[in-house]
C-alpha cells in the first residue's frame, strides 16, 4: 500500500502534517477549520485550516462516517454503539460521541446494525 493510502497531509498554518489515517479517532468541525483527534502514541489534536466536508470527501472509502453535522468518526476506534433516543457511539479511547437523530439511521446501517421493532 503506497503511503498516500495510509496517511493524509494536514495543513496548520504554513506547516503540513503527515498523519496516519488509522490514528485518527475523529474529526470535528469549528466553523471553517477541523479539529483532528488522534493517537501516534500520545492523544492530541491538530486543527486544520479546512472544512469538515472536504476532509470527509478525502477520507471517503477509509470507513469514516458521518455521525452528527459536525462529526467524522473512525469506524476503526468505534468500540460500542448505545442505541438510546440520541445514540452514543464510544470509541476506543472511552470518549462519548453523540449520534444526531438525522444520521442516526445510516450509521447503523454502515456499521452493519438493522435496529429491532420493539412491539
Amino acid at each position: 500500500m503506497k503511503t498516500k493510502d495510509k496517511a493524509i497531509w494536514i495543513p496548520s498554518g504554513k506547516e503540513y502534517e503527515a498523519i496516519e489515517i488509522e490514528n485518527i479517532y475523529y474529526c470535528e468541525s469549528d466553523n471553517q477549520y477541523t479539529i483532528f483527534y488522534i493517537n501516534d502514541g500520545i492523544d492530541r489534536k491538530i486543527v486544520a485550516s479546512k472544512g469538515l466536508s472536504e476532509w470527509e470527501r478525502q477520507l471517503e472509502g477509509h470507513n469514516f462516517c458521518r455521525i452528527h453535522s459536525q462529526i467524522l468518526v473512525n469506524l476503526h476506534h468505534v468500540k460500542k454503539f448505545i442505541n438510546n433516543k440520541v445514540g452514543i457511539v464510544v470509541l476506543t479511547n472511552n470518549k462519548h460521541l453523540s449520534v444526531s437523530q438525522s444520521k442516526k439511521q445510516k450509521f447503523m446501517e454502515f456499521i452493519g446494525i438493522k435496529e429491532l421493532n420493539s412491539n
